[in-house]
């Protein structure tokens, strides 16, 4: 019954929540990146703007500070997504999505190898 309910939420197109979590944090990675970039161009701006010296660039240690903030956590997304998709992909595995991997077909084979050798 419950690997028919499996087989129904795959033909339909749920996916696991690990995998979409996993998902959703390598958008956030991005983002944070695009964030970070963003912000320091935003602020270089507004301050070039508001100064009498608008052919320099300018940053304070404020904005600068600011888009480390953003931009240090990208790979902190980017981990958290992969180890949510390694746990996604393990729990496929061992309800058995992957048929010959989950039944551990490559053992039995080579336990027959290793027999067939004298070993």
């Amino acid at each position: 019954m419950c690997g028919a309910t499996r087989v129904d939420d795959e033909r339909k197109g749920n996916k696991p929540m690990l995998r979409i979590l996993g998902r959703v944090c390598y958008g956030l990675s991005g983002a944070s990146i695009l964030l970070s970039l963003g912000s320091q161009f935003l602020m270089t701006n507004t301050l070039a703007k508001t100064r009498f010296l608008r052919g320099k660039t300018l940053t304070t240690p404020r904005s600068e500070r600011l888009s480390i903030f953003f931009g240090l956590w990208a790979p902190t997304f980017a981990i958290v997504g992969k180890i949510l998709e390694d746990a996604a992909r393990e729990m496929e595995l061992k309800q058995g999505k992957f048929g010959a991997i989950a039944n551990n077909s490559y053992d039995t084979a080579e336990q027959q190898t290793l027999a067939a050798a004298g070993r």
